[in-house]
This record gives structure tokens, C-alpha cells and sequence, in this order.
């Protein structure tokens, strides 16, 4: 079976999911566990290569991208040309978006023996929780972009990093082609990227776009509130921010205005492998889920420590007091006192460290995730 993975119209600052599919195609690229190629736009493929992906030609298919008002026309040849050139049975859509649907509508109105099985990967946890959902789902966008896919495209697959998306289906299910539906236990990342300093610094680190979700605003606020009730506790520690996105601008106004701008200065940087590898603990507020964080994945391969909010599978990452603290309720007091106890017993830092590490190398690994994978590419 040759499958395809596909990626178009990602950000010049790719994210966890687009670097993750990448990761995907460089492990099939480098062994012959399956005949696995990466369909991607020129820009796309550009995009990637500045964060280490793509990191051989072998199988690796790119298409222009055309501005004109013939696109999506021009575009759809270019892609099919690629999937008949090459014998795709299976074509895997990551990171969808409504851009994908012009493409996505003309190979479904094609004979099944005459096209690629469609596989569309879904990385939003608010499908699971909101779709369908005449208020929440309407007010999120989440049903505007969401129905046109489940209701008008003879999808033959769906992937999902979250089990609530399952959760929702098996009650009710909404997706006219219905489907077979598969969700990930798994994540990876590559290790041999992440490794921790000889000798770890005192520091928290906070690592990821700047939206909504995330919550940077909870950890700036954690950290005005130690350096404010217990400064002298945490005298010798260090915290770091990085990230941009949206939310940026009322970070950086967040920082200034409580007069934090000495100690916690917001900035991106496209590799944060020497970031991880002196940082001692990795902090995420983020709401509602932290499976599948890459972010947090690649901070516990180097060595870190986690601290988060217990919430949606956060459990399959971290395990509290074992490689981490989990916080008791989603708030900024919560995580600063939650962090505060991680300062005052260093007796545990090793030990925690050593935990993630052998998660990320042992559970969370490449084999685990594609393993499963595979065997949901079989089943279509």
C-alpha cells in the first residue's frame, strides 16, 4: 500500500502538528516499514526545512501553489498528476482547514476505484468537545468548519490525537461517509534532538503559540505572584517565556505592566533543543488538554520536569510525583504554589527528570505511534 501524507498552507512558523508530521515523514523516509511519501506545497516544504523536517528528498513529492483565480483548479491537476504518477492508495490530510476542501471535493466526486482512499487527521480537541454544538461549536467555528467536511466529503478515514472525539461519535455519529475512526495513544518526537545539559539551570521555561488555549497569560501571572509573596524562595531561579502568535502583544504588555521585564522576557526562537537541555521544569497552563503537546514531549526528552493542569489526557505525558506536579485547580495561584513546591524540595528534581526521559524514550516513542498507525491505515 503507498500512502501519502499531506500538508498545505501551514504557517512560515510551523507548529507542534505541522513539525510532527514532518517527524512522521522523516521516520518512513529513512526505513521501509512502509512506502510512505509526503505531498506538500513548495512554501510548506521551505517552512519545515527551517525547523530541522525533511530532512531527505526520498519520497518527498512538492507542487506549486498558484494565486490567480484559477487556483484551486490548477492546484487540484498538480496534486492529482502526483497521486496518479506515483500510485497513491491512501492519501492522509494533517493540519486540515477549509483550504482543503476545493481539493477534497473534487477527489471525493471521483469513482472510489479511480482515487485515493481519504484519510483527514483531526488536532483540534474542540471538535470533541464542541461539534455539533448549536452555541458552542457556532461561536468557536468549529461547526463552520468542521460540517462541510463530515457532511459533504466520502471521507474514508478519520485520525484523532483525542479520545473525546471518539467519545462524541460513538454516541452520535456525524460524519456521512461514516468512517472508520482511529485515535492516537501515542506521540513521539526525536530524541536524539533533546538531550539534557551535563548540568541543569535553575529555570522554568514556558513554551508555545501565544493563544487562547495555552494560557501564557496564567503563567506570567504564576510568576508575578512568587516573585511577589516569595521572592526570596525563589531567589536563583529563572524563567523564561517563548512564543508568539496572537496573544504576543498583551503578553508583552501583561509582562510590562507588572513590572516583570527583568526577569521574564517574552521571545521566539525556532529551536528550542538548547533551551530544554539547561531548563530544569517545563510549565504548561493549557486549557483542556495536553496530549499531544510536542512542546512538552521534547522539554521531557531533554530532561525536564513538568508542571501542568490536570486535564484531558494530560496523564499519558505526565504522572504526578513522578515526573512532575500536577496542579489542584486551573488557576494562577494553583500554579504558583505549584511551582513553589517544586523550588522547595530539589531533592526530587533528579528523579523527575530521569522519568521523562525514559517516557519520551520509551513509551512515547516512534515505533509505539507509527505501529499504530499502520495498522489503522490497514483497516481502511
Amino acid at each position: 500500500m503507498r500512502i501519502a501524507l499531506f500538508l498545505s498552507g501551514i504557517s512560515d512558523k510551523p507548529g507542534g502538528a505541522e513539525r510532527f508530521f514532518g517527524d512522521i515523514f522523516d521516520y518512513y523516509a529513512t526505513n521501509d516499514k512502509a512506502e510512505v511519501y509526503l505531498i506538500c506545497d513548495t512554501a510548506a516544504r521551505r517552512s519545515l526545512e527551517t525547523v530541522g523536517r525533511l530532512k531527505s528528498d526520498k519520497r518527498l513529492l512538492t507542487f506549486s501553489l498558484s494565486h490567480n483565480r484559477f487556483k484551486d483548479t490548477l492546484e487540484f491537476w498538480r496534486i492529482w498528476r502526483l497521486l496518479r504518477k506515483h500510485r497513491i492508495d491512501l492519501l492522509h490530510v494533517g493540519t486540515y482547514g477549509t483550504h482543503h476542501l476545493p481539493m477534497l471535493r473534487k477527489l471525493s466526486a471521483k469513482p472510489k476505484n479511480n482515487r485515493p482512499k481519504l484519510v483527514v487527521n483531526i488536532e483540534d480537541l474542540r471538535v470533541g468537545l464542541t461539534y455539533g454544538d448549536a452555541e458552542k461549536g457556532t461561536a468557536n467555528g468549529i461547526n463552520g468548519k468542521y460540517s462541510p467536511l463530515f457532511n459533504e466529503i466520502t471521507l474514508d478515514g478519520v485520525y484523532c490525537w483525542y479520545r473525546s472525539f471518539r467519545e462524541l461519535y460513538d454516541r452520535k455519529p456525524f460524519i456521512a461517509s461514516k468512517p472508520v475512526i482511529g485515535i492516537a495513544s501515542y506521540c513521539f518526537t526525536d530524541t536524539s534532538r533533546f538531550k539534557p545539559a551535563a548540568e541543569k539551570q535553575n529555570e522554568f521555561v514556558f513554551a508555545g503559540r501565544m493563544i487562547g488555549p495555552k494560557r501564557p497569560n496564567l503563567y506570567v501571572e504564576a510568576v508575578h505572584l512568587l516573585m511577589t509573596q516569595h521572592a526570596e524562595q525563589c531567589r536563583g531561579w529563572r524563567f523564561r517565556i517563548y512564543g508568539d502568535g496572537p496573544m504576543q502583544k498583551e503578553i508583552d504588555e501583561q509582562i510590562r505592566s507588572l513590572n516583570l521585564q527583568d526577569i521574564l522576557q517574552r521571545t521566539y526562537v525556532s529551536d528550542l533543543a538548547p533551551v530544554y537541555a539547561n531548563s530544569a521544569c517545563f510549565v504548561s497552563p493549557q486549557q483542556d488538554e495536553n496530549f499531544t503537546s510536542l512542546a512538552m514531549l521534547e522539554a521531557m526528552a531533554a530532561g525536564n520536569a513538568v508542571i501542568a493542569f490536570n486535564v484531558g489526557q494530560t496523564d499519558f505525558f505526565v504522572q504526578h510525583d513522578k515526573n512532575g506536579l500536577l496542579a489542584g485547580t486551573e488557576t494562577a495561584e494553583a500554579l504558583a504554589a505549584t511551582m513553589l513546591l517544586y523550588i522547595q524540595h530539589p531533592e526530587h528534581h533528579a528523579r523527575y527528570q530521569a522519568e521523562s526521559i525514559r517516557i519520551a524514550n520509551e513509551v512515547h516513542t516512534v515505533k509505539n505511534f507509527t505501529d499504530e498507525l499502520f495498522a489503522f491505515w490497514q483497516l481502511i
